[in-house]
């Protein structure tokens, strides 16, 4: 609904999901944790092609739209 977009495992399961970077250690639906890589990737593509504004903007709209989520909590606390 905002212009964001991201692509979504298809699984009922619930997925284990450990962050080195920042010791996040969780479980989260297979939506939930495929948002998380999401995120991580528009990230990483924003911060290595700065001149092409459209992937941090995709970034934000994929974050904000992942406030409204119901694991909204953990998704957070995994890309801190």
């Amino acid at each position: 609904s905002n212009g964001g977009f991201y692509m979504s495992l298809q699984s009922e399961k619930t997925l284990s999901i450990s962050i080195d970077s920042n010791y996040f250690d969780g479980e989260l639906s297979a939506n939930a944790a495929s948002i998380v890589v999401n995120l991580f990737v528009f990230c990483h593509l924003a911060n290595s092609f700065p001149e092409d504004e459209s992937l941090g903007d995709f970034y934000y709209a994929l974050r904000d739209f992942s406030c409204n989520h119901p694991e909204a909590s953990q998704i957070l606390s995994a890309i801190d």
